[in-house]
């Protein structure tokens, strides 16, 4: 008896030992021999381990407000608590003593403390994440047990954080021998061996499926990361993830990839897993603030398709070969997937124009629109047309496609439909009495073609269509979200909208969000939802998050190839004809012009025959070409007030090349021209550099040019001759065309020659329906006419001139 009382006895204190001794020895004398009571004087000098005992215990709280609660005011709170064990002995620390008494198996133990090692665990342990809970502020400061530790949260984060020092620091301790204890009622079981989960992780969407059809496109899908566990048990990591990330951890990726993150189970207890894992999907959810405590799944919208690409790039396999997974790599990265021309193309794609097609063809699977944004000069207008192919052959009933551009490109459009695809039947709505000569009934054509100023006020027409593509070229004409043309054309009914443009952003980000509302409606919200999110912290903060953000939403719709982007896949030299629609009063000046030039030629060709004509015949043909150019040419002072349809489009252009980094060379055979045209780059901002045969000091413009001082030089016909070398020049504008090829390609090359490492592309402006067309169809007809018409040599002598050929010209 006396006995097991005396191994039931604390710790105690060497202060304690001489009361303890007379008091043992007086009731024990004469129930026990002397040899034995020899036992409680003698001292063990035992190792020391610390302890940590997980449990849960009531603890008093602390009332601010009322002073101290009564003690029976108390809370049930999880905490390690800290001791040390001599030989099996349990010490608690808050014994201030160096010797203690223990009972022992063999009785009274005298233990001598090393005050020193229990020093260094208390250290160890303040290492850790564990905050004593004496010191909190939130308990009673002196609690049943002083060196009670946990982790005392009102947002009940407590839980978490226990499970991630039970798998990270606990383990540690435990691999520097210290005892960690788990009660009976412990709540943080790990379920599994801490074995390697990580090889068993994939991502997968979850749900829905992707169904294909305008109208049908998903508005939003659950991304799940599984972990297979032991037992078959299948978890979803990204909620635990997520919930750390929101709870303000993110320095736990400051950690080497060994730390483990704790995952809760549903039903209590938890797994863990390698940070090496996850880290780089831990980095993506943080990087595209992905993170919401209260959310149970990663749902992302319709339109988070870079998102998804990215979360498939984050280093996670994915489960199955989804749909929607596939989308985001098709859009996001296109090229992995070839594109089969449709029949009827008359064209041979590049590669790069291949990669363009198939990639709006992922986006009308998806029931979307896109914004194919490629330099000038790179086949936009191509690539549209063999879209409106695809669509076409893949639609059970063909329905109309509607194109609308600028007034001064229809043509351009018209040819390049009749060039690339000559089996589909094109209307042009244009003109006064478009309605008189067409109707309203479109269906015996494949494309109706119209311009922007036509689309506001036909709107009710056009808007009544049920279409099956809409095109709208040189997009950012609709960058005003509150003009009438925006209005117009969001009012239209499309399964699909594309929108083609070398500038998608021109002046401010507005401008995009304007195309991307017309092409995908929501994509980038509402106009002030914009401005907040991206605008705003863009263009006033320069905000480097909010400009990835917004990257990373418009990359999978917006397509941007860049000519030195697509340089290896480039021929050295393209030559783009750029066809453009006189205005109505330069057309009725060029025409009264036409009549009263073929009247005075074939008068004068009555009077002294056709080899002595050719005087008047090149002045009729030079003031029609004045005309072409600009009415204000012409030294009669009729066409003064009468604009330019040229020289607009000329202006359209040259921005959107210089923002492109293009080096422009503009020639003309006109200096007058190039005087208007000066003027025209300094009201706009644009700086140049000129080279005529007035130009004493030509090293100097040409070295400006040559260093990148200016982006562009205008150069005269006469000075752009022999010894003239701008080879920094990639972009050639021929404003009037020459009809001797051998004049034109002396001005190509310029830029086209030794030294140039980069593709030109040559614009030749030509105005339809015009003498300057017709001059182009003739020279194929017959090569000696402009030589004729051109060089006094080859005049002298030629007669290659006929009738028909000066009634084709002027007729």
């Amino acid at each position: 008896m006396l006995v097991g009382r005396l191994l039931a006895m604390p710790p105690v204190g060497a202060h304690e030992i001489p009361a303890l001794a007379a008091r043992w020895g007086s009731v024990a004398h004469g129930l026990m021999p002397a040899p034995e009571l020899a036992l409680t004087t003698a001292l063990s000098d035992l190792t020391l381990r610390p302890v940590l005992r997980c449990l849960v215990d009531k603890v008093p709280l602390a009332d601010p407000g009322w002073g101290w609660r009564a003690r029976s005011a108390t809370h049930s709170v999880e905490v390690a608590r800290l001791e040390f064990d001599y030989g099996g002995h349990r010490v608690g620390p808050q014994h201030g003593s160096t010797q203690v008494i223990a009972g022992g198996a063999d009785g009274i133990v005298h233990i001598m403390r090393d005050i020193a090692a229990e020093q260094a665990a208390v250290d160890r342990l303040a290492q850790t994440s564990l905050a004593p809970l004496a010191l909190s502020g939130r308990y009673d400061a002196k609690p049943p047990q002083g060196w009670d530790h946990g982790f005392p949260d009102d947002d009940h984060g407590a839980d978490q954080r226990f499970r991630e020092f039970l798998v990270n620091d606990a383990r540690a301790l435990r691999d520097e021998g210290w005892i960690v204890e788990f009660a009976p009622k412990w709540p943080h079981m790990l379920v599994q061996a801490e074995d390697e989960t990580s090889q068993a992780l994939s991502m997968e969407i979850v749900r829905p499926s992707l169904p294909s059809g305008k109208g049908n496109a998903i508005d939003w899908f659950d991304v799940e990361l599984a972990a297979q566990i032991e037992g078959g048990r299948r978890i979803d990591v990204l909620p635990a993830l997520r919930r750390l990330l929101a709870g303000g951890i993110e320095a736990v990726l400051e950690r080497d990839d060994e730390y483990r993150i704790a995952l809760p189970l549903d039903g209590g207890g938890f797994t863990s897993l390698r940070l090496g894992a996850v880290r780089p999907l831990i980095e993506t959810i943080m990087r595209m603030a992905l993170m919401d405590r209260h959310a149970t799944t990663l749902r992302l919208r319709q339109y988070d398709l870079g998102t998804v690409h990215e979360l498939a790039n984050a280093g996670m396999p994915w489960a199955s070969k989804d749909r929607l997974h596939r989308l985001a790599a098709r859009l996001n990265a296109p090229g992995h997937e070839m594109f089969v021309a449709p029949a009827g193309l008359e064209a041979q794609l590049r590669s790069y124009q291949a990669i363009g097609c198939a990639w709006l063809a992922a986006l009308r699977e998806a029931g979307m629109g896109g914004i194919l944004a490629d330099d000038m000069g790179l086949g936009k207008t191509l690539q549209a047309i063999a879209h409106i192919l695809a669509v076409r052959a893949t639609s059970g009933t063909p329905r109309l496609v509607l194109i609308v551009a600028p007034t001064s490109v229809l043509p351009n459009w018209q040819a390049e439909i009749a060039r690339f695809a000559p089996g589909l039947t094109c209307l042009l709505w244009h003109g006064a009495d478009r309605r008189e000569v067409h109707g309203d009934d479109f269906a015996d054509f494949d494309i109706v073609l119209t311009s922007y100023a036509l689309l506001a006020r036909d709107k009710v027409l056009l808007s009544a269509r049920d279409l099956a593509l809409l095109i709208l070229d040189e997009a950012h004409v609709l960058k005003n979200p509150k003009a009438a043309g925006f209005k117009a054309a969001s009012a239209l009914r499309a399964d699909q909208v594309v929108a083609l443009t070398g500038t998608p952003v021109e002046n401010r980000l507005t401008d995009l969000w304007s195309l991307a509302s017309l092409t995908n409606p929501g994509l980038l919200g509402t106009h002030d939802d914009f401005r907040t999110r991206y605008r705003t912290p863009i263009e006033k903060h320069d905000d480097p998050l909010a400009r990835t953000a917004l990257t990373r939403r418009m990359r999978p719709f917006m397509l941007r190839r860049t000519k030195d982007a697509v340089a290896a896949d480039l021929p050295p030299k393209t030559i783009i004809s750029e066809r453009i629609n006189l205005a109505a009063p330069q057309l009725r000046l060029y025409e009264s012009q036409r009549l009263l030039m073929h009247r005075r030629v074939r008068d004068e060709i009555d009077r002294v025959g056709l080899m002595r004509s050719q005087i008047i015949l090149l002045d009729a043909m030079l003031k029609l070409r004045q005309i072409c150019c600009d009415p204000a040419l012409l030294p009669s002072g009729l066409g003064d007030d009468v604009p330019s349809a040229k020289r607009e489009r000329l202006l359209e252009m040259v921005p959107e090349l210089v923002e492109e980094g293009r080096r422009i060379i503009i020639f003309s055979q006109f200096t007058a021209m190039l005087d208007r045209i000066a003027g025209d780059l300094d009201q706009a901002g644009i700086t140049f550099e000129q080279l005529r045969g007035t130009t004493r000091d030509r090293a100097r413009p040409v070295r400006r040019f040559q260093e990148g001082g200016t982006p562009i030089i205008l150069v005269s016909l006469k000075a752009g001759g022999a010894g003239v070398n701008l080879t920094t020049a990639d972009t050639v504008i021929l404003y009037d065309p020459w009809w001797n090829p051998a004049v034109e390609a002396q001005a190509i090359d310029r830029a086209h020659r030794i030294g140039q490492s980069k593709p030109v592309f040559v614009h030749r402006l030509v105005a339809t329906g015009t003498i300057e067309e017709k001059i182009l169809a003739l020279q194929e007809r017959k090569q000696g006419l402009a030589d004729m018409l051109w060089d006094e040599k080859a005049r002298a002598g030629s007669t290659s001139l006929t009738d028909a050929d000066i009634d084709f010209l002027l007729g």
